[in-house]
């Protein structure tokens, strides 16, 4: 993983970008998937609690 990061990195700064720049472009990037995981986790657990609570009531009467 280092290594790919290394070479898309040493790309990166052949486009003249500056070292601060590169770690705001890849802190982004990985806040962006940080919040969208979340999100997804959110609305998948609540209609799973939805669907389970469901399942068990039909199977208790």
């Amino acid at each position: 993983m280092i290594e790919r990061s290394a070479f898309s990195i040493s790309l990166i700064k052949i486009f003249g970008y500056k070292m601060g720049e590169i770690r705001k472009i890849y802190l982004s990037i990985f806040v962006r998937v940080i919040i969208l995981y979340f999100i997804i986790n959110k609305l998948l657990v609540g209609e799973l609690k939805n669907v389970m609570l469901a399942i068990v009531l039909k199977d208790r009467e």
